[in-house]
């Protein structure tokens, strides 16, 4: 599992940098997000961007630290 510490990263930056690392993840694999902020903006992004890629697990739920993982699953249509 990789792990992206968006802590440090700015809030209009982090959305391009989530894409580029999921899209970098091979099915089945897991990317671990830690953020300082609700990470609603960003689910919704992967949601609607990779839709039927994204499984979204929130590990820890604030209200100073987020922790999500975020697993690639086969592409949309694609067989498993």
């Amino acid at each position: 599992m990789r792990t992206l510490d968006l802590t440090e990263v700015g809030l209009a930056e982090r959305g391009t940098l989530v894409a580029r690392k999921f899209d970098a993840l091979s099915p089945g694999e897991t990317l671990e997000l830690v953020i300082d902020a609700p990470p609603w903006v960003l689910y919704h992004q992967l949601q609607t961007e990779r839709f039927g890629e994204v499984v979204w697990d929130e590990r820890e739920k604030g209200p100073e630290r987020w922790v999500v993982h975020v697993t690639k699953t086969t592409r949309a249509g694609a067989p498993a």
